[in-house]
């Protein structure tokens, strides 16, 4: 698929069965990433690798991309090759293990983060209350970031943006919402994964109002991307 960029040529981003795919709002947030001209950047949990190569095509003089699946770094890999990028690396491993010691200007990721009372899709399952990746992200992202250095996560109504905005402080990392998309989706979506699972996906949302809402037949589901930084 085509993906336009900001004032960049469009990326050749193609996608491998069994790699997570992209998400229909990530053109959108990857367009957001204010990299630093020859800087560094991180794309942890990579998928194919969109966010690492864009942050390439903005001007990183060196990227990183990690996932715990071999296929999706190689499919990251071969789409910064099919770009002409350069300077961009693959390492499998999962969260910080791949690049211990090192720092970045920008670190981008979209964790698992889908709350069930129990495992669901190994690329989706985020413990029971969707956290499960998140806690280890903000108690560990600040020594990876370079000073001036930035964050930026993708988070779901599910899992709550309030909620780890309010997990990243407690460490340090002050987060804002630089944009927020729906997405379509029908509670069907969920009961095939794990019959129930909607209902407690309601309810371990039931404090937030604009987790989701449903307009005539289809809900929809708030996601946002978060840019974290050390200190204000």
């Amino acid at each position: 698929m085509l993906v336009p960029l900001p004032g960049r040529r469009p990326l050749r981003i193609r996608e491998l069965p069994g790699v997570h795919p992209l998400d229909p709002y990530a053109p959108d947030f990857a367009a957001q990433f204010r990299m630093p001209a020859g800087g560094s950047a991180w794309d942890l949990g990579c998928g194919a690798g969109l966010y690492g190569c864009a942050a390439a095509a903005f001007g990183a003089g060196r990227v990183l991309m990690t996932d715990t699946d071999p296929a999706a770094v190689s499919c990251a890999l071969r789409n910064a090759r099919r770009n002409g990028l350069a300077g961009v690396d693959g390492r499998v491993g999962s969260l910080f293990a791949p690049a211990r010691g090192e720092r970045f200007d920008l670190i981008m990721t979209s964790v698992p983060q889908l709350p069930a009372p129990g495992p669901v899709l190994r690329t989706r399952f985020g413990g029971p209350d969707g956290l499960e990746f998140f806690r280890p992200l903000a108690r560990g992202a600040a020594r990876r970031l370079r000073p001036g250095g930035r964050l930026y996560a993708l988070v779901t109504g599910w899992a709550g943006p309030g909620r780890v905005r309010r997990l990243f402080l407690d460490h340090g990392l002050f987060a804002r919402t630089v944009l927020a998309v729906e997405r379509a989706f029908q509670p069907a979506e969920y009961e095939a994964m794990r019959p129930g699972l909607f209902d407690y996906l309601r309810s371990h949302a039931a404090g937030d109002p604009r987790a989701w809402r449903r307009d005539g037949s289809w809900s929809w589901l708030r996601v946002e991307l978060l840019e974290a930084r050390a200190g204000r």
